[in-house]
């Protein structure tokens, strides 16, 4: 099982909008390579009340590429992730027991079911350096995906645009983020391909969102300790991860920068 970080960024292409050539528009950037088409097919799991998604932990089976396999994604920044990797193996529709201890805290014993298909058409380049070093990975994605929630399957397509750092730091990652948005690219809402398909199905309400109270009166005391205490419930599942890890003998990146003890 590897572990691996994963620093990327996603672009939502408005109308008009084309990709600038980046070698012209970053400095860093000294040469582009050869476009690369891969077709990416992906099934998402999560159990049916979406606990996963609404901690931003995504897990899929995915082939094509060259990382096929098993991949669940847990949140450690703004733009940063870390991801666990497993082999493809025979099974297509049942998470490997290793992935799930991993995410046991999230869903207690519930089961893991798709709950989304996505089919991903992919153009990508590297962007390197003079020295020819991959600095920023550009991908431009066409995705059908199909919701498999709540008995009924729903689809959606669109386009978006990824940047993903490789052997660059932020700042290279930041300038072609400049770059993109200068020529009509903007940010995209959604953190995940997933996270888009799925829409406000992860959203939680705040408790008296449907009262007709002004918003000063739903502002006491009481809602404002039931948000913390709800930041704090998510936050001792995340470090239950990381403990858990820790037992079994190995420590993650997130584990690291939550001061768990280290192995000895």
């Amino acid at each position: 099982m590897a572990r691996v970080r994963e620093v990327e960024r996603k672009f939502d292409p408005g109308p008009g909008a084309d990709l600038p050539d980046l070698v012209e528009a970053v400095s860093a950037v000294a040469a582009q390579s050869d476009a690369v088409e891969k077709q990416l097919n992906a099934t998402y799991f999560d159990t049916a009340d979406l606990r996963l998604a609404r901690h931003r932990v995504t897990l899929r089976r995915r082939t094509g590429g060259d990382d096929a396999g098993w991949h669940l994604k847990f949140p450690a920044g703004p733009d940063e992730r870390t991801e666990v990797r497993l082999p493809l193996g025979r099974a297509t529709r049942t998470v490997p027991r290793d992935l799930v201890a991993e995410v046991h805290a999230l869903v207690r014993g519930r089961p893991l079911v798709p709950v989304a298909i996505l089919r991903t058409s992919r153009v990508e380049r590297q962007l390197m350096s003079g020295e020819g070093t991959p600095l920023v990975t550009l991908v431009a994605d066409d995705v059908h995906a199909e919701r498999l929630t709540d008995g009924a399957v729903e689809v959606a397509s669109w386009q978006e645009v990824e940047v993903e750092l490789a052997e660059g730091d932020r700042s290279d990652l930041d300038a072609v983020s400049v770059a993109l948005q200068n020529a009509g690219l903007n940010p995209a809402r959604t953190s995940s391909k997933l996270a888009r398909v799925l829409g406000d199905l992860t959203v939680t309400p705040e408790p008296g969102a449907d009262d007709q109270q002004s918003h000063a009166q739903q502002t006491t005391v009481g809602t404002v300790l039931l948000a913390h205490l709800r930041q704090q419930v998510d936050e001792l599942m995340m470090r239950d991860r990381g403990a858990r890890t820790w037992r079994r003998g190995t420590t993650d990146e997130r584990g690291d920068r939550l001061g768990l003890p280290q192995a000895v």
